[in-house]
């Protein structure tokens, strides 16, 4: 049996999910709920993926907002596409909204630590399960699969998210992790502190519904 009982009540088929069986309140509070690192940080409390995932749609929003990528070099060879798909109403708003959901397999599955999802015997039937999750996810909120480009975006943002969380929460600071970007000093000095499960919760809920607000206006303009 692969059925998952969610926190509204929702039974979710994790081998084959059904979008209808998809809830923004579940999504938000699983990850909320989930520590990031195994909960392996330094901190006094858990740093929890629904914080992660707002900094990194923050972060590909802001992406979107240097036109020049000047805090961003290692997207200056993307420029031009993401200065294009900036051009479209609803592509950015979705691009960020992809950004916040990012994880939300996780909500179903837990967090697996990427060395986990490394192993030869799990890695295939790991991005199975999760991209038929990430599918169903997609769907529910209207959203396409990402384009190779939005990937791109969201992973350099959250590898930014990777490097910040290392330096800040755990022992070795990160400094043995590999194909990490630069990160300037001021964006380390202004990262948040841990939160904890319902702040975390209730900030994941605002800044989700705000975008996903704008998207759907500027998909109704682009259908219309």
């Amino acid at each position: 049996m692969t059925i998952l009982e969610t926190v509204t009540g929702r039974m979710v088929d994790i081998a084959n999910p059904e979008s209808k069986d998809i809830c923004i309140d579940d999504i938000a509070w699983g990850l909320s709920r989930i520590s990031r690192f195994c909960g392996m940080t330094i901190t006094e409390i858990p740093y929890n993926v629904a914080q992660h995932s707002v900094f990194v749609a923050q972060e590909v929003r802001n992406i979107f907002n240097d036109v020049d990528l000047i805090c961003y070099p290692e997207l200056i060879p993307l420029q031009k596409e993401i200065n294009d798909l900036h051009l479209s109403s609803a592509e950015p708003y979705a691009t960020i909204l992809m950004a916040a959901l990012h994880d939300g397999s996780e909500i179903y599955t837990g967090d697996i630590p990427s060395p986990v999802k490394q192993i030869p015997e799990l890695r295939t039937i790991v991005k199975k399960v999760e991209h038929k999750l990430m599918s169903a996810i997609y769907q529910a909120f209207n959203l396409p699969e990402p384009t190779e480009l939005q990937e791109k975006i969201i992973k350099h943002a959250d590898k930014i998210a990777q490097k910040i969380e290392a330096h800040a929460f755990m022992q070795s600071r990160g400094n043995h992790w590999p194909n990490m970007p630069h990160i300037s000093l001021e964006k380390l000095q202004k990262f948040e502190a841990p939160k904890k499960a319902l702040d975390s919760y209730h900030e994941f809920m605002s800044f989700f519904n705000q975008y996903y607000d704008k998207y759907l206006i500027e998909l109704t303009k682009v259908e219309s």
